[in-house]
C-alpha cells in the first residue's frame, strides 16, 4: 500500500447498491456505474492510496473495459469469486498495516 499513514479502501459494491434507494432498482450494469461514479466523487475524510470496488461473482459478469472511464487513478474494480466477503477478508489478512484498511458494505 502506497504511504504509511494513507487507506486501502474496500468496498463490498452489492451490498451498497442493495442498500441504496435509487440503485437497488437499475440494472446492474447501470448500478455499479453509479456506483464508481459515487466513489470517484467521494471526499474521504483521510487521505486514501486505492479503492477496490468488489462485487460477488464466479465469474466476471462483463467486460471490465466498460468500467474504463469509472476505473482511473486509485478506483479499482474486481469480480471476485467465490465472494466479494472472502476478496475483503483474505485482503485484510494480508495487509502490514491492516487499521489503515476501511470497509464499507
Amino acid at each position: 500500500m502506497a504511504g504509511t499513514k494513507s487507506y486501502l479502501v474496500l468496498i463490498d459494491g452489492y451490498n451498497v447498491i442493495k442498500q441504496h434507494a435509487g440503485w437497488c432498482q437499475l440494472p446492474l450494469p447501470e448500478a455499479r456505474v453509479r456506483l464508481l461514479a459515487a466513489v470517484r466523487q467521494m471526499r474521504w475524510a483521510v487521505p486514501v492510496s486505492a479503492i477496490r470496488v468488489i462485487y460477488d461473482s464466479r465469474q466476471a459478469a462483463e467486460d471490465p473495459t466498460h468500467y474504463e472511464g469509472y476505473t482511473s487513478g486509485p478506483v479499482r474494480i474486481e469480480f471476485a469469486s467465490p465472494s466479494a466477503d472472502e476478496a475483503i477478508r483474505q485482503t485484510i489478512r494480508t495487509q502490514t498495516q491492516p487499521e489503515r484498511v476501511m470497509v464499507i458494505s
